[in-house]
């Protein structure tokens, strides 16, 4: 009897288990990475950890809590601000400290109403990628590199733009000599596809654009100073920075002299009027003159040469939040040629 009941078990177990074969769709694969959810962007670091680990260094990273965008917040503190600083507040309903803890991320761009977007989908992909040429082009960086400044309600909220331009970089940009010849903001931004985001922070970059050449003249020091990136004005960008040559002689720290070039407005900030502009078109000079007597001796022996550029500059623009020291050089007054005759 016990056998007869074994042998039973054994034949139920048998047929389940031929059942069980007979549904199994093959071998044991890895299944391809699904799309990562739009609320978690460091799920791209699990494949993309180069990419993700070059954003991560980026400005792009902190946008939303760096000191310069703390220093203007503070002071005007709105949602509108946010739109492009913390963008995922609005667009994924992120609460706004993990919005601004995500700044712009991978998915503030490559993420649209659920859909990954690209300039083109790789054969191994396995995310549905939308393979769009026009991704990454200037008009996609005129969305937060473009605008007038805003009138804002009492809660900071967006009720009209005004006249006055905030930001023209785009517009500067397609200006010029680089774009009308097929140029992209990328070209420069985003090197070789890399996503560092190089910019005013730095100094490798904006040595690319500066130029500053010295002679001497009959009563002064000639300074001209060029930029020489051809691409938009330097500085260009948000207000409250400024690029900032000084000049002193070497036993004379105490002495220096400087030139900035920056915008400078009045006014509430829906109300804001330019009363300066020394910020230089692409190709543009900037001459400067010094007076000898400024220097100190006679005849120097020794000047220092500084730039450095200068974010979230307060109302006496000599702390700024944030400071990149771009060069320093030390030039033998010897050395200097002098101008030549116009």
């Amino acid at each position: 009897m016990a056998d007869s009941r074994l042998r039973r078990r054994w034949l139920l177990l048998a047929c389940f288990g031929l059942a069980i074969v007979s549904l199994w769709p093959g071998p044991v694969v890895s299944a391809p990475a699904s799309t990562p959810s739009v609320l978690d962007n460091a799920s791209c670091e699990n494949c993309h950890q180069a990419q993700w680990k070059e954003w991560k260094a980026s400005r792009h990273s902190d946008a939303g809590e760096n000191a310069p965008f703390n220093f203007e917040y503070e002071g005007h503190p709105g949602d509108w601000c946010l739109n492009c600083h913390a963008p995922r507040m609005s667009s994924d309903n992120l609460p706004k400290a993990t919005a601004r803890k995500q700044g712009v991320d991978c998915l503030s761009c490559h993420v649209r109403e659920g859909k990954l977007y690209s300039t083109s989908k790789a054969q191994t992909s396995p995310h549905k990628t939308i393979a769009d040429s026009s991704f990454g082009d200037t008009n996609m960086c005129a969305g937060c590199h473009q605008f007038n400044f805003p009138e804002l309600d009492h809660k900071g909220s967006l009720i009209q733009y005004t006249a006055q331009t905030m930001q023209d970089t785009a517009n500067e940009f397609r200006r010029s000599t680089i774009a009308k010849a097929g140029g992209s903001c990328t070209d420069c931004h985003m090197p070789k596809g890399r996503h560092t985001f190089p910019g005013a922070y730095s100094a490798e970059q904006v040595q690319k654009a500066l130029r500053v050449d010295l002679c001497q003249a009959p009563t002064s020091l000639q300074v001209t100073i060029t930029n020489e990136l051809l691409a938009h004005n330097l500085p260009s960008g948000g207000v409250n920075r400024a690029l900032v040559v000084q000049l002193w002689e070497g036993s004379r720290p105490q002495a220096v002299r400087e030139y900035r070039l920056e915008r400078r407005f009045i006014g509430p900030i829906g109300k804001r009027v330019k009363t300066k502009d020394t910020t230089l078109k692409p190709g543009k000079s900037a001459t400067w003159n010094v007076r000898r007597s400024y220097l100190g001796a006679k005849t120097p022996t020794e000047l220092h040469l500084r730039s450095q550029f200068f974010l979230g500059t307060d109302p006496n623009r000599h702390k700024p939040t944030s400071k990149v020291d771009i060069e320093h050089q030390k030039i033998p007054w010897k050395s200097i040629t002098e101008c030549a005759a116009k």
